[in-house]
């Protein structure tokens, strides 16, 4: 049980590395999954989980489209892999090469400007 727990840590060491070297190009779709699923899930082998969800949304970009009750009905996502990522399909719009990052919080909302005359606001 020992040697497969450091397997699994040596993974995702590994998967962690090539991502900050290569960025999303040296992974393949299942694998970016996998290593999103890594922060909220911490000790399980993730990949195919990840290789699931690509099954039956068919895309990443679909996976981050999905409704978080609807993530929620996946067995093993739970409330931390889907807030994950709903929470990151919602920066990415932040960081939008069309707007800045996060500019602003004001009343317990986070304002994001994708363009200059529309803004999205995530209540927090």
């Amino acid at each position: 049980m020992a040697e497969r727990a450091g397997s699994v840590a040596g993974h995702r060491r590994r998967l962690r590395e090539r991502f900050l070297r290569a960025g999303l190009v040296g992974l393949q779709d299942y694998e970016a999954l996998e290593l999103l699923l890594m922060f909220a899930i911490p000790r399980r082998d993730v990949k195919p989980l990840a290789k699931l969800l690509l099954e039956r949304y068919g895309s990443v970009e679909k996976v981050l489209d999905a409704p978080p009750a609807e993530l929620l009905e996946i067995d093993g996502i739970g409330p931390h892999a889907a807030t994950l990522i709903v929470l990151l399909k919602q920066l990415s719009y932040c960081s939008n090469s069309f707007a800045p990052n996060i500019s602003n919080r004001r009343r317990g909302a986070w304002m994001c400007s994708i363009r200059p005359e529309r803004w999205l606001i995530f209540s927090a």
